[in-house]
């Protein structure tokens, strides 16, 4: 292992910053990323869901359109203690549960005045990614 005097005597010409700046910075780029099944957790969003209407709207209307194919209320699996705390690791509940939390997220930060220049996701986040926007999800995947 290399001591901190070795590594200093072969980096001591080695620059220490980037100098001034010569041309001004644009402003960054805001992207959203939205997470594949493998990410839900029980209780996510459970904050935003009680305090948060725009939150809370978008996961009841995924929720709601659930209700005919899901064998207990997704809001249950989200937020209820009820349940075996594994339940939502099922693909068959994760992923509406993660498509509910990210377009509500989504709708959110819109909501606050923050939209991305970018969306990306993958596997289901690129669904949700796509159905995102405007604070009204399109529920073209449930």
């Amino acid at each position: 292992m290399a001591s901190a005097g070795f590594l200093a005597s072969h980096f001591k010409d080695m620059p220490t910053g980037f100098g001034e700046p010569t041309e001004a910075l644009e402003a960054p780029k805001i992207c959203f990323l939205f997470a594949p099944v493998g990410w839900q957790r029980l209780g996510m969003g459970r904050f935003l869901y009680e305090k948060e209407g725009v939150f809370r709207k978008i996961v009841d209307g995924v929720a709601d359109q659930m209700k005919s194919e899901l064998p207990v209320d997704l809001r249950t699996v989200l937020y209820e203690k009820s349940l075996p705390s594994d339940t939502i690791d099922h693909a068959f509940f994760a992923q509406p549960a993660l498509f509910a939390v990210e377009t509500g997220l989504d709708a959110l930060w819109r909501a606050r005045g923050i939209a991305p220049d970018v969306l990306i996701g993958h596997s289901l986040g690129e669904l949700a990614a796509a159905c995102s926007g405007n604070g009204e999800p399109l529920f073209l995947g449930f």
